[in-house]
């Protein structure tokens, strides 16, 4: 097993098949090149990646609350019970990129930034998405499956093909979104009736 602190080389540090664990909260991680590696219960609360890749790696009850992701690259990468409240995706550098498969399973999302994003085919499954942002969004083909989303912001995103079943507590205008072949649950489709000013009893 790898520490954590392995990745915090000034010029960056390229690792392969590794299991990394450890706490290193606030810390600055840049130009790293990952590669099939395991990230158990890693602390990374409000710590900066940049510059980096981050290819088919797996992250397990992992703390990246309030991470800072700029210019970083996540291909393939899954993410299960991991809590990643207030983390900022929206530098990441994924909006210029084609679709890329990412996957969170069972993780508080709550507070974070997917502004700008593509994000299309990623899935969410039993996750809490209280308050995300998902403006500008690229969510076409997304999963978001059984996911708490009270409060989330859909402005300008494409949720087209996307599947939202099972997931609770959203409302959006579809006027404001790019909604063909969206799928919903029938218990919240009538809540976005209301943007048209009907009532469903």
């Amino acid at each position: 097993m790898t520490a954590i602190q392995e990745l915090l080389h000034p010029d960056g540090n390229a690792l392969s098949d590794q299991t990394l664990s450890g706490s290193a909260p606030g810390v600055l991680i840049t130009e790293a090149d990952l590669q099939d590696c395991h990230f158990e219960a890693v602390n990374l609360e409000g710590a900066t990646l940049k510059s980096s890749a981050l290819e088919d790696c797996d992250f397990h009850e992992c703390n990246l609350a309030n991470a800072q992701l700029v210019g970083t690259v996540f291909t393939r990468c899954r993410f299960v019970d991991c809590k990643l409240v207030g983390a900022d995706w929206s530098r990441a550098g994924l909006s210029l990129l084609p679709p890329v498969t990412i996957t969170f399973e069972r993780c508080i999302l709550d507070y974070a930034s997917l502004s700008r994003v593509n994000f299309s085919r990623a899935r969410f499954i039993d996750c809490s998405m209280r308050d995300t942002d998902f403006t500008d969004a690229n969510l076409s083909k997304a999963t978001l499956g059984n996911c708490e989303l009270t409060g989330a912001r859909f402005h300008g995103t494409d949720l087209r093909q996307a599947d939202l079943r099972g997931s609770r507590g959203y409302f959006f205008d579809p006027r404001d979104n790019q909604t063909r072949g969206l799928k919903l649950s029938a218990l919240e489709a009538p809540g976005l009736l209301a943007a048209f000013g009907i009532r469903v009893d």
